[in-house]
């Protein structure tokens, strides 16, 4: 599979992710009332926005597209759509908000959240130096 065929697939994923991603934060509003559920939901819809336009101008930039994309698309829809429903949340979702283990939790996501956009933030800073860099140098 080429790197075009693997960034088709995965723009797919990322659509079906998002697509279950905001049903289940829709859900959670629907339950708790809870206004940083329906923040999740938006953003998710969005971000579904976002990924459908992106996919529609990467598809159209391709001239055509090969037949084992979509089987390998349709492959990993079919079995995101067979997994069973117990798989998709944990025991520590539906257990009470003011115990150990679910503070343990939102503070080990919080940490991963912290680590991982502080490297974005990182490599973003030094993206920028080089194009700064780069713009100083003689022609």
């Amino acid at each position: 599979m080429n790197l075009k065929n693997f960034h088709i697939v995965f723009i797919i994923v990322c659509l079906i992710v998002t697509i279950g991603f905001g049903l289940w934060a829709f859900q959670e509003y629907r339950h708790s009332r809870a206004l940083e559920d329906l923040l999740l939901g938006i953003t998710a819809l969005l971000m579904l926005v976002a990924l459908v336009f992106y996919g529609r101008w990467f598809w159209r930039k391709l001239k055509r597209m090969p037949s084992s994309t979509l089987l390998i698309a349709a492959l990993g829809l079919s079995l995101y759509q067979l997994l069973p429903r117990t798989v998709e949340a944990c025991s520590v979702c539906f257990k009470d908000p003011d115990s150990a283990l679910v503070q343990g939790a939102q503070s080990g996501v919080l940490f991963l959240v912290i680590v991982i956009y502080g490297l974005l933030t990182g490599m973003l800073a030094l993206g920028y130096t080089w194009y700064r860099r780069s713009q100083s140098l003689p022609s």
